[in-house]
């Protein structure tokens, strides 16, 4: 069997901490460790979901980036049980506050929340090259990949050496030995009773050599037991504590979308909406009934107070399709950017109803018409909500009604009741 050391690392992650993924895989691929990174790794023009059932089956050790969104990621849930199952060794890595799995909690773990960025590096080098150092299972005890199944755990178990339970009887010339003692001359009468317990004693001693199961120790390897990982904690602590990075990151659609939540504002059937995240984007075809269908998706991930929203977006159909991008979401109702190919926007404070509290629409030339790209700029500060088209400021508008705080989300729309076909190809979560 090959070196188990031979064998990569696969890291998996939330999308939201991509940046921070992308960063510590490339620190220890420049260190000399196999890890592998599906943002690193996959070839072009291949099958994402194959190439990373792939990976997660021949790896050796699986990392784990815990944060509130990866632990909330049914993919990431999947892909820990598979590993713990599949007898991976787990090396999970803290990198924002949060309840840690309880089948995490026994494997050593590398807390980023409690020092600064370097030493979790180097804390990370240290625990990796401890891990690939571990011995490995034996090959006996893996599961075959063709038979590996993610939904059933693997049972591992050690080889218990036969015991010897067949009966050794006394040979014939031992027997005869024992006959030829009964049978002495008189002349030795008088040692009789010496030599019967002499002889006893060592007939007892003989045939307790010749019966290995009364008193005998095996002498075969005793059974090896395979145990879960749990080395000590870091040893690495900071002299001062970092704050866990916040919620701003660039959303690439490269993954599934589980932190997102979908809701109608209008429209027949949900089968209306067809959205789904592929190579990269996130592809959306709304098929009109009459009835203008608007949709959205809102991140629950985190929640924001003043935030920027920047999306990236082509226009594959008609001119009449809504973007919409959407700052402090919550119970009491959101704001709104409505940006459209049409070359019109509206910037809105919508109710908890639904209804249209604030604002109004305009247009501008701003917007490129047509099966083009435009960026689209968000902006939700204080009580201003700006809006801006391919880098160019347009409007700014001060609102009467507070909402402090609250998710962020993206919709689409045909308010026209045409066809809409669009890509997301990005959106980025920043500080304004």
């Amino acid at each position: 069997m090959a070196p188990e050391k031979q064998r990569h690392t696969f890291i998996s992650y939330s999308r939201i901490n991509k940046e921070f993924a992308v960063k510590l895989a490339k620190e220890l691929k420049s260190a000399g460790f196999p890890v592998w990174l599906d943002q690193l790794d996959i070839p072009a023009g291949a099958r994402w979901d194959d190439e990373i059932e792939k990976a997660l089956r021949e790896c050796g050790i699986f990392m784990t980036i815990l944060t509130p969104a990866s632990i909330a990621s049914e993919n990431a849930k999947d892909e820990i049980g598979y590993a713990i199952d599949h007898g991976k060794r787990i090396f999970p890595v803290l990198l924002q506050e949060c309840e840690i799995p309880l089948r995490l909690r026994r494997f050593q773990y590398v807390d980023f929340t409690s020092m600064n960025y370097d030493q979790g590096v180097g804390a990370a080098k240290e625990l990796l090259a401890k891990l690939i150092k571990e011995e490995s299972i034996p090959v006996s005890a893996r599961i075959p990949a063709a038979k590996e199944r993610p939904t059933q755990p693997a049972i591992v178990r050690s080889k218990r050496p036969q015991d010897n339970f067949e009966k050794v009887v006394p040979s014939e010339s031992a027997r005869g030995s024992i006959k030829q003692s009964s049978t002495m001359p008189m002349a030795i009468y008088a040692g009789i009773a010496i030599f019967v317990i002499l002889a006893l004693m060592v007939g007892a001693s003989f045939l307790s050599g010749i019966f290995p199961f009364t008193k005998q120790s095996p002498t075969a390897a005793p059974t090896q037991e395979i145990k879960p990982t749990t080395l000590p904690s870091p040893t690495i602590i900071a002299d001062t504590a970092t704050p866990a990075p916040q919620g701003f990151y660039t959303e690439e659609f490269d993954r599934n979308l589980d932190t997102w939540e979908f809701f109608k504002k209008s429209g027949k059937e949900k089968s209306e909406f067809d959205y789904t995240s592929k190579n990269g984007k996130l592809i959306v075809h709304i098929s009109p009934k009459g009835d203008a269908p608007e949709g959205y998706l809102i991140n629950n991930a985190f929640k924001y107070t003043d935030v920027q929203l920047e999306v990236t977006v082509t226009n594959t159909g008609n001119n009449a399709n809504g973007i919409s991008l959407i700052c402090r979401y919550s119970d009491n109702g959101w704001y709104e950017f409505i940006i459209s190919n049409d070359q019109t926007y509206a910037i809105y404070v919508i109710g908890r109803d639904g209804e249209v509290l604030q604002g109004g629409k305009a247009g501008t030339k701003k917007i490129l018409s047509g099966k083009v790209k435009n960026v689209y700029t968000a902006t939700c500060k204080g009580n201003e909500l700006s809006l801006a088209v391919n880098g160019i400021p347009i409007e700014t508008v001060k609102i009467k009604y507070d909402f402090p705080e609250g998710n962020i989300g993206i919709g689409f729309s045909s308010p026209t009741d045409l066809p809409v076909d669009l890509e997301f190809e990005s959106l980025k979560i920043s500080q304004p």
